[in-house]
């Protein structure tokens, strides 16, 4: 048997959504495919859960995992993070908050190729199945 949603053998895998970037998922290792560094509840196993952010005398609870240097952060925190992108000499920084805002928007030009659909649009494009 397979999942309805993501193909993926087994049971009917239980959607989430991603505390940073707010994108509906299907199976997952507990980080978010779309913004790279979201929270999924549900899919971590618990070693996520409940940790605090990295930045000192922060005690909120933390929705970015696997960053550079920090580690983890809560939204709030989230502009103080920078993103490197790009290679060589096209190398340039971008807060964290501005990075997972891009990447989640289905109308940015990265995801031309690769568009992102809306929860309910996933819903109803599996249901027949």
């Amino acid at each position: 048997m397979t999942c309805p949603h993501c193909n993926r053998w087994g049971d009917e895998c239980k959607p989430a959504q991603c505390e940073g970037c707010g994108t509906w998922q299907c199976f997952s290792n507990g980080t978010c495919k779309v913004c790279l560094y979201g929270h999924l509840s549900g899919w971590s196993k618990g070693f996520m859960d409940g940790k605090t952010c990295g930045y000192k005398g922060c005690d909120r609870e933390a929705v970015f995992f696997g960053l550079p240097r920090v580690k983890r952060c809560c939204a709030e925190c989230a502009p103080r993070v920078k993103i490197r992108i790009g290679f060589g000499q096209n190398r340039e920084t971008e807060p964290l908050d501005v990075f997972v805002r891009r990447m989640a928007d289905p109308n940015a030009r990265h995801a031309r190729s690769y568009r992102r659909e809306t929860y309910a649009e996933w819903v109803e494009r599996n249901r027949g199945r």
